[in-house]
């Protein structure tokens, strides 16, 4: 994958991504899906494809600081969970993903055509944590110190749900 590339079918990712939506967000941000797949949309301003953003609560695509959105607390820990389905045939736009915290599904979004190629499958876990460096035009509005901790991480074929505390 290739940032700023439409992919061709063969390829496509999502990822949870905190959004400042340019200082109406506190830290950490609000949680959307950043998302490149088949059918993504250009981004005019630059004629780039980069990412498309799922805000909650869908299914459509939602809106960067409304009503909706999700800002997960700072200094807790928090159980995330992310579902990603493929869209079952290559000329269809039946494939969805969706995201819960602590439990409570807090987005689902439906109608995405990820590829054209059959064969591809989800085949990766990517746990990253975006940081943003001084020039980045949001810099006031976020800590200095950016960090985030990942324990107890499972991937499943069903939704499982998060562990108790005596687990």
């Amino acid at each position: 994958m290739e940032a700023g590339n439409k992919p061709d079918g063969t390829y496509y990712s999502t990822g949870m991504e905190p959004w400042f939506a340019w200082g109406k967000n506190p830290p950490p941000g609000e949680v959307n899906l950043y998302s490149y797949f088949l059918d993504m949309e250009v981004d005019p301003k630059m004629n780039k494809y980069w990412g498309n953003a799922f805000f909650p609560p869908g299914p459509g695509r939602g809106e960067a600081a409304g009503p909706s959105r999700v800002i997960p607390p700072l200094d807790q820990w928090q159980c995330w969970e992310f579902m990603i389905q493929a869209n079952s045939a290559a000329d269809v736009a039946d494939g969805q993903q969706a995201m819960w915290l602590d439990g409570k599904q807090v987005s689902s979004h439906t109608g995405i055509r990820w590829r054209n190629d059959m064969d591809l499958k989800v085949n990766c876990l990517w746990l990253e944590h975006y940081g943003y460096d001084d020039g980045d035009p949001t810099r006031k509005y976020w800590k200095k110190s950016q960090s985030v901790w990942f324990d107890d991480v499972v991937v499943a074929t069903e939704y499982i749900g998060p562990q108790s505390p005596s687990e």
